[in-house]
């Protein structure tokens, strides 16, 4: 069951990083609920390009993730504007998807759902990506290095994950995605939140973990009203830094801060 699954799997993972601290914030299950899959809908999910095929108007969530038959995923090109109500689209860890998505692709007005996590060879528009008006939840990692500085204002993408991009700056017009309340960029190479960060005025939910990130200007955080939660986990903040953020932050704002191996 495409996000379901995934949302398992990311949620376990970080589940197990956190948990040893005793504090586990259930937001932390990731992404918005409005993109979540009912039971009701399940029989419209479908993990096979060929079964799909054969009743594209019921389609609405197609999970490619390891897809064995990649010739398969060729034959999408050919019959993509055949699913009109296409929602949640996962293709995910198909590492010998040597290739591009689609032009069509990107001209979906329905898909409101899109994991692209373990394709480091999909060659694809990160910034066309981000630019998809109907898209409210993003997941990527490799592909975050394509990006260009010319992300247009999208009004609708409210939670982004850029998990493992080898990122350590981010475009000055991410400051666009006025939507986002939840970025989840963990495990890259930033070494501060970009100030970008701190134009997204709606933000809820924050989590640079396991990042070089040595020093953050503490008054930037006053800036975000909206903030939940906060996790630098496992960064190289002094203890110094870190007690002049914490009082930086909204009253009910959970922060987790400690080292892994502390």
């Amino acid at each position: 069951m495409l996000n379901f699954m995934i949302r398992i799997f990311f949620g376990l993972l970080i589940f197990l990083s956190y948990s040893a601290f005793g504090q586990y914030p259930d937001s932390l299950l990731v992404g918005d609920p409005s993109v979540r899959i009912d039971s009701s809908s399940y029989d419209s999910v479908f993990d096979n390009l060929e079964n799909a095929f054969l009743t594209p108007d019921k389609v609405i969530a197609l999970d490619l993730n390891n897809e064995s038959d990649l010739r398969s995923i060729e034959t999408f090109d050919f019959n993509i504007n055949q699913f009109k109500n296409l929602k949640w689209f996962s293709i995910g860890n198909n590492h010998q998807l040597n290739r591009a998505l689609p032009e069509p692709f990107y001209r979906f007005e329905t898909l409101i759902f899109l994991s692209l996590v373990g394709n480091d060879s999909l060659k694809l528009s990160a910034c066309d990506i981000l630019n998809m008006n109907s898209l409210r939840e993003i997941w990527l990692n490799s592909q975050m290095n394509q990006i260009e500085d010319s992300i247009q204002e999208n009004k609708h993408l409210t939670f982004l994950f850029i998990v493992n991009c080898n990122l350590n700056t981010l475009p000055t017009s991410f400051s666009n995605l006025k939507s986002l309340r939840g970025i989840y960029a963990m495990s890259n190479n930033f070494e501060t939140i970009p100030k970008c960060i701190f134009t997204l005025s709606n933000l809820e939910v924050l989590n640079f973990g396991d990042c070089p990130i040595n020093y953050i200007d503490p008054n930037q955080f006053k800036k975000l009203t909206k903030l939940k939660r906060l996790i630098l986990a496992n960064t190289k903040l002094s203890e110094k830094n870190i007690q002049a953020i914490t009082k930086n932050l909204p009253t009910n704002c959970v922060f987790i801060s400690k080292r892994f191996n502390d």
